[in-house]
């Protein structure tokens, strides 16, 4: 059932909604039909967007095969805090023998994650042009280490950057997703959208990397590809917030010697805060109860960002099973 009260603003959009706003409530089960008709859309787009994917250079996420690359139960989300330059050479050991997944300029850290998730700049940003540049320079510079990593780029990201202008040994393990927008400006709405599609079977593990859950952010994107690709553990590292100082501004000059451009710092580190609509906290609050606890997976932190999600329990690297 759809929270009473709810509004067909929140779950439609479109240009005349700041109009629609002014509507009175709707009756809570008249958004189910929307929902199913997002979903049917959905699949038909993955359709579409499987040989756009290939007329591009790059793979559809749907080829991505999970038991080709998971081989742990836990799966480590890598942000690019600098709590990362606390974590010690044992627990670094522990986050090696499972799998992870870097995002938000991971592709600097020596560290080469299971899969590697890439961002964009908007193009109404005014730095947009220097900052992808810096990130395709990034790319090419980083290609040997990552020309066996799957990564994943949103379809409609990639009109912001130029998938031809990737190095070739990285085209060919590129994997474009077609994303679902979850509407709604309210926890309560996220959790009747998931629990419908959960309905579907959009939230349980699968073969294949089919669907992919977005919230205008990284974050839902991330837990739900957790999810689906079968892990039981998800733990997060360095995610210590948007203005936070990142793991290689504490020494910028090793990184710039090894061929990186970190002049495209400052600009996506205000990304997700501008344009996120569910953000990590609040995922922290709606994924837990609704989506991963009924499904027996743990969500936790490492240490050093349990301050800035105190909901969280603290991951034990001593007691914990690989």
């Amino acid at each position: 059932m759809v929270r009473p009260g709810f509004r067909v603003c929140d779950a439609i959009p479109c240009r005349y909604t700041r109009a629609m706003r002014m509507a009175p409530p709707v009756p809570s089960t008249f958004l189910l039909p929307r929902y199913a008709y997002l979903a049917a859309r959905h699949a038909g787009r993955c359709r579409k967007d499987a040989q756009a994917a290939h007329g591009r250079g790059a793979r559809h996420q749907s080829e991505l095969r999970f038991s080709a690359y998971v081989r742990s139960k836990t799966l480590f989300v890598l942000g690019s805090g600098a709590s990362i330059n606390q974590l010690t050479p044992e627990q670094w050991a522990h986050i090696r023998a499972c799998d992870s997944i870097g995002f938000d300029n991971w592709l600097l850290h020596e560290h080469v994650p299971t899969f590697l998730l890439l961002e964009h700049v908007p193009r109404n940003d005014p730095s947009h042009e220097a900052v992808m540049t810096a990130y395709e320079h990034n790319l090419q510079v980083a290609r040997e280490r990552y020309r066996d990593v799957p990564i994943f780029a949103s379809l409609s990201d990639t009109k912001c950057f130029d998938v031809a202008r990737l190095p070739a040994e990285l085209r060919n393990n590129l994997h474009l997703l077609t994303t679902l927008q979850l509407y709604g400006q309210r926890e309560d709405d996220v959790r009747t959208q998931l629990r419908f599609y959960g309905r579907l079977g959009w939230l349980a593990p699968t073969e294949t990397f089919r669907t992919s859950l977005t919230k205008r952010s990284a974050w839902l994107r991330i837990l739900h590809f957790a999810v689906l690709a079968g892990y039981r553990q998800i733990v997060l590292c360095g995610v210590d917030g948007d203005d936070a100082p990142r793991f290689f501004q504490a020494d910028p000059g090793s990184y710039r010697r090894a061929g990186y451009r970190l002049d495209h710092v400052a600009t996506q580190q205000g990304a997700e805060s501008k344009l996120a609509s569910l953000s990590l906290d609040e995922c922290a609050a709606v994924l837990p109860d609704g989506v991963l606890s009924p499904r027996g997976i743990a969500l936790s932190v490492v240490g050093p960002c349990s301050k800035r999600l105190p909901r969280l329990p603290v991951y034990e690297f001593d007691a914990a099973k690989v």
